[in-house]
């Protein structure tokens, strides 16, 4: 028999673990072959919106006389902003507790350059760098940044059951389908001790990822179904037929 069941996470971004739980699995079962398909949604980057200075994911964001600061509180990397009077500002990325400013092409500003500056602020594009802070600096009266849009690719992947080590690790980014090895043992060796429910085992596949995904999850089992001879209400019964009397008829004529 075929399991083929599909977790659609287009609309669903996680960072870190996830859990799926795996319910449909008939507890007299016995797998024969088992394996999970990860693909990637086609969405990329993420929209992190500001409300009295806090956002989406954790962000902060502090606003002074002569700036505008953004703290994600982990590695993001840029793409574009939004927001108000910010024709003119200036950029510099966090460099590990100094602000470094950053020219028109998207690199340390040296004496030479001209620095990198917004036009408008209106869905405007910057650099794609990967920081944890930004600032823009700018003297501009009602001065406000309303989204930042980062981007961000599923990276290092791995998977596991319950408390069991990862039976499979994806390195890299992850930008189209992946599939994982036939994990059958893993999976029966999981089943022995696993929950049962109404019939069914439960079974967490957790699912990790190092940066912000959203992921599309198969799983594939192929299984037999086991069954005892007898009902479970009913005693065996063992006999040993070498003491088994038996009657030799002969006929005389």
């Amino acid at each position: 028999m075929k399991l083929n069941e599909l977790y659609i996470g287009d609309t669903n971004p996680f960072e870190g673990d996830r859990t799926l739980s795996l319910r449909n699995l008939p507890a007299n079962a016995r797998v024969r072959r088992a394996l999970v398909t990860v693909e990637a949604s086609n969405q990329f980057e993420e929209m992190i919106a500001f409300t009295n200075g806090r956002g989406d994911l954790g962000a902060t964001l502090v606003t002074g006389s002569n700036f505008i600061e953004v703290d994600f509180h982990a590695r993001r990397t840029l793409a574009s902003l939004n927001g108000n009077n910010l024709s003119g500002a200036t950029l510099q990325i966090d460099m590990g507790g100094t602000y470094i400013d950053i020219n028109e092409r998207g690199t340390i500003l040296s004496p030479e350059d001209e620095p990198f500056s917004l036009t408008s602020g209106n869905n405007e594009k910057i650099p794609s760098l990967t920081v944890s802070k930004f600032k823009l600096t700018t003297s501009n009266p009602g001065k406000n940044i309303t989204s930042v849009t980062i981007r961000s690719v599923p990276s290092n992947i791995n998977i596991r059951l319950g408390e069991l080590p990862a039976f499979w690790m994806r390195l890299g980014e992850l930008t189209t389908e992946a599939n994982s090895p036939d994990f059958t043992n893993i999976l029966n060796i999981f089943l022995q001790s696993a929950t049962v429910e109404n019939g069914f085992y439960i079974i967490p596949f957790i699912i990790h990822s190092d940066t912000l995904a959203r992921l599309n999850v198969r799983v594939e089992i192929d299984y037999l179904l086991t069954q005892q001879g007898l009902p479970p209400h009913l005693p065996k019964q063992l006999y040993n037929i070498t003491l088994v009397p038996f009657l030799m008829v002969m006929k005389i004529y």
